[in-house]
């Protein structure tokens, strides 16, 4: 989580005009889970996810399309 909000687009996460900062606790659960599939499934040479939904009010994270590249 430190990760993201601490690089380059951290901003993007922050909130801004008055809303709320986006989830980035939902975020990276996604991130670690693909990360822990790829460790454990070395077969697996890359993945692509488009789109991640990140929501500011209380609304879990979804990733909605993962292409898995062997």
């Amino acid at each position: 989580k430190e990760s993201i909000s601490g690089g380059k687009i951290g901003f993007l996460f922050s909130g801004a005009r008055g809303q709320a900062a986006y989830n980035l606790d939902e975020f990276a659960k996604i991130i670690l889970g693909l990360m822990e599939f790829a460790l454990e499934n070395s077969q697996v040479k890359e993945f692509d996810i488009n789109p991640i939904f990140i929501y500011n009010y209380n609304r879990k994270a979804c990733a909605v399309d993962v292409k898995l590249i062997f």
